[in-house]
């Protein structure tokens, strides 16, 4: 899907790497150096209160792919309902884009839609009661994840993605080899629309299951869920198992969207093939002052 600020902090956890420091802790002690010893709300909650049953976690394991009906709330929904629209109005959201790293670009022909990126960190965006429970819902349903693999809180992405009437996303994968977003493990959209007609409204998520990529492959047949937006329904797959697409909807469509990552390791150093040299130099260098506590070198 698409790329965004957490390229950043994929390249910075890189240097991290490169200088011999741990990203997670190095992270973790810029943002907050006693956060070790005091874990917060969302941590404590997502070590006791499971998002995921164990029988849907092997059924994830199974398919590569889990839907959940209810998965938050009515009410959880209308917050965030009212969240958008409020984002939406003070033009937080953005003409969403395609592509990845240096490539990411605006392409009508594969992608109508608008997004506003997300996270516990995010600066910029006015406090919400419903977003901070959210995110706490989903620390849970990354913990739960976790089972299959380790996967770094500092690297995953969040957005709400906003589709008009008219709106659609075409064939896609969400890792792509050779680029950040290979970081990427699960997969995961949170629908928050109210009274979903699927035959009225169209606007499926279609996940595809041939072996293709992007394409269908030349003599394959179709082979496909579709699943409709209805709110609270949550999806979650494999990032580099299952090409979708959002079919063109004839209403508005709203969603929440991310991707939990795994940790970088120094052989995906050595895969990146669009991150700059000189680019790693200059995050070093910003980096190591970051490490003995200049905090403001960089913006």
């Amino acid at each position: 899907m698409v790329a965004s600020s957490y390229n950043k902090r994929q390249h910075i956890a890189a240097v991290l790497l490169l200088l011999g420091f741990s990203p997670n802790i190095s992270k973790a002690w810029l943002s907050d150096p006693i956060a070790h010893v005091r874990p917060s709300t969302a941590k404590r909650l997502a070590t006791t209160t499971p998002s995921l049953s164990q029988e849907q976690l092997r059924e994830l394991k199974e398919n590569k792919y889990l839907i959940v009906p209810g998965f938050i709330s009515e009410s959880l929904q209308q917050s965030l309902r009212q969240d958008v629209e409020q984002l939406r109005s003070k033009n937080r959201f953005k003409v969403a884009k395609i592509g990845q790293d240096s490539t990411n670009t605006v392409n009508t022909k594969i992608r109508v839609a608008e997004t506003c990126f997300l996270g516990k960190t995010k600066k910029g965006l006015p406090p919400h009661a419903g977003r901070q429970e959210l995110y706490e819902r989903l620390d849970r349903l990354r913990t739960d994840l976790g089972i299959f693999g380790p996967l770094d809180d500092d690297l995953t992405e969040l957005l709400y993605a906003y589709y008009p009437e008219g709106g659609f996303y075409r064939r896609h994968r969400d890792a792509i080899p050779g680029s950040a977003s290979v970081l990427r493990t699960f997969s995961m959209l949170l629908y928050l629309n109210k009274d979903w007609n699927s035959v009225k409204d169209a606007g499926q998520l279609r996940l595809h299951f041939d072996s293709g990529g992007d394409e269908l492959p030349p003599g394959e047949s179709p082979f496909y869920k579709d699943v409709d937006p209805e709110g609270g329904t949550l999806v979650v797959f494999q990032s580099d198992a299952i090409p979708h697409e959002v079919l063109d909807t004839q209403k508005e469509r709203i969603a929440i969207v991310g991707w939990f990552n795994r940790p970088m390791s120094a052989s995906d150093i050595a895969t990146l093939s669009e991150v700059s040299p000189l680019k790693i130099v200059m995050l070093s260098i910003s980096a190591a002052l970051m490490m003995v506590g200049i905090l403001g070198i960089v913006t």
